[in-house]
């Protein structure tokens, strides 16, 4: 399932694949498909990545 980007910038540069943050914590290959973000995550009508989710909500909730 795909994952959610959570950082893939930083100071204002745009970082490789393989150092952008997902919101589950795994390790981008660069060849994976991720959604750009949770709020393109949340407006798919593709299944998401359960741990990107869980997390996702424990934000939200104010418990990151």
């Amino acid at each position: 399932m795909p994952c959610v980007i959570k950082y893939d910038h930083d100071d204002g540069k745009k970082l490789p694949a393989h150092k952008q943050e997902l919101w589950c914590g795994k390790n981008r290959t660069g060849f994976d498909w991720c959604f750009q973000d949770a709020q393109h995550a949340a407006l798919a009508d593709k299944p998401i990545c359960n741990s990107c989710i869980a997390n996702i909500k424990k934000a939200l909730d104010g418990k990151d």
